[in-house]
């Protein structure tokens, strides 16, 4: 997803939908929620990703009470950040945002996180 999501990010979704759905019937949880981060972050790139991230939401207890802090929720928890900095939930955004790698983490996901982490600051 990563080499995609810039140059086709629509591309990007759909492929991260169709991981989503094998995932899904395989009952691979960080796989599903690894796919379903780069879902989020496609379709906010292409336009609204809120119902997007309303249907993520809404499928997460399905993977149990501790699917989104796992590592392999942190880009979804990254894309629910941004969303909801955008509806005005900044404490909602913040919490999201501080439970993310930093300076450890690879150096594409940890530049995606400090410019979250600027977007969302409290000035905007």
């Amino acid at each position: 997803m990563r080499s995609l999501r810039w140059a086709r990010p629509d591309l990007a979704g759909v492929l991260s939908e169709h991981l989503m759905e094998s995932a899904s019937a395989v009952s691979d949880r960080d796989a599903w929620l690894l796919a379903t981060g780069w879902r989020v972050h496609a379709a906010s790139a292409v336009g609204d990703g809120r119902k997007i991230a309303s249907d993520v939401l809404e499928a997460l207890p399905r993977w149990g009470a501790d699917a989104l802090s796992a590592p392999a929720a942190a880009r979804l928890r990254l894309e629910l950040a941004v969303l909801a900095h955008g509806a005005g939930e900044n404490l909602a955004s913040r919490a999201l945002l501080d439970t993310l790698p930093g300076a450890g983490a690879d150096a594409e996901f940890a530049a995606d996180v400090a410019v979250a982490r600027l977007r969302c600051g409290d000035d905007g």
